[in-house]
């Protein structure tokens, strides 16, 4: 009896080891399944990301496709694009002209305003007995002063001295004979005419020989 009591008293403490033991190792035992778990987690994404890297390659066709109809419509855009340009120096070119233009014709049409100031002046220098000797010099100045502000501007004076009367360039206010001059040649300038960079400004008044 007394070894039977022993066997019993020593399987009795081997259980209660035991499930001391357990009581202490769950704690571990939580540790290893959550990094077996961490494990799986990482080997999941790992497979996942195989998978974008194998999509990836497939998809790296499809922009050589999709630009595929753009490039064969290249030839297309560069000729639009040569066009455009060459319209748009055209364009550039004939605005500056018609700016050239507009600015030519504003002077001409202030020179012309200037015209009959400058025939009143040599008016008033064909009768040189009539005034002072300082007054007419001061007044020589200053037309001189303003002929050559409107020369460089573009006037110039019409040149009639000993030339055939032309009706595109001369207006004739009368006829006198001459057996000195020839028929047709301008005898005596009554106004001067005037261009405007090479083209007709005003005709000169003139009388002919008869």
């Amino acid at each position: 009896m007394t070894e039977m009591k022993k066997k019993i008293n020593t399987q009795e403490d081997n259980q209660e080891n035991f499930d001391s033991n357990q009581k202490k190792y769950p704690p571990e035992t939580e540790a290893v399944a959550q990094e077996q778990e961490t494990i799986a987690i990482g080997e999941r994404s790992n497979s996942d990301s195989l998978i974008d890297i194998t999509a990836g390659d497939t998809s790296e066709e499809e922009p050589e496709k999709k630009t595929a109809p753009l490039k064969a419509e290249e030839p297309n855009y560069i000729d639009l694009l040569q066009r455009l340009q060459a319209e748009f120096i055209n364009y550039k070119k004939r605005v500056q002209q018609e700016r050239l233009e507009w600015y030519s014709s504003a002077v001409k049409d202030t020179i012309s305003q200037f015209l009959p100031v400058l025939d009143t002046l040599q008016l008033y220098f064909q009768q040189k007995n009539q005034h002072k000797e300082h007054e007419f010099n001061n007044m020589k100045i200053i037309y001189d002063q303003l002929m050559n502000i409107l020369t460089l501007a573009g006037l110039e004076v019409m040149k009639t001295e000993n030339c055939a009367f032309n009706p595109e360039w001369h207006e004739a206010v009368y006829v006198e004979k001459s057996t000195e001059i020839p028929s047709g040649k301008i005898i005596k300038v009554w106004q001067d005419g005037y261009l405007f960079k090479g083209k007709l400004l005003r005709p000169a008044k003139v009388c002919i020989a008869e």
